[in-house]
């Protein structure tokens, strides 16, 4: 069976641009973002199991160490949790709220201490501040803004 070129052509365009997806598919993929409120103290965990803490827009950031976390695990949590519109939260609390690496949607959920306990977790496996890049000065107000010790 005989080939149209236009057929051979689109086969070798899709084939190229799959693979090419794939591989920045991993970079892009593997993330999962945590905030202890909307636009509040976050963490976002990447696949390695490391992290960084942030605080809402500012631009300040605290590397978390690589093993720190079970991205797959809190993966799994997370979208078990995870609530598919904000006024499904509980009326007497300021939901947690996740967002998925597929989509920038954002889900609530209910179980603050939850997320609480991860970014605790994150911040207890801080790596230590780089000198002369001004980290210091970024580990002191995720510390003050995020309420850690």
């Amino acid at each position: 069976m005989k080939v149209p070129r236009l057929a051979t052509l689109f086969l070798f365009i899709f084939l190229t641009l799959s693979s090419a997806l794939q591989a920045g598919e991993e970079k892009m993929t593997w993330r999962l973002v945590l905030s202890q409120t909307s636009g509040g103290c976050s963490l976002t965990l990447f696949a390695d199991g490391s992290g960084k803490l942030s605080y809402g827009a500012a631009p300040y950031m605290v590397r978390v160490a690589a093993r720190t976390f079970d991205y797959e695990y809190i993966n799994r949590s997370a979208r078990l949790r995870a609530l598919p519109r904000r006024a499904d939260a509980r009326s007497d609390i300021e939901p947690a709220s996740v967002v998925f690496y597929e989509s920038s949607v954002v889900r609530y959920l209910n179980d603050t201490q939850w997320v609480r306990g991860l970014l605790e977790q994150g911040w207890e496996s801080r790596l230590p501040p780089r000198a002369g890049l001004g980290e210091e000065d970024e580990h002191a107000s995720i510390a003050r803004t995020c309420g850690f010790r």
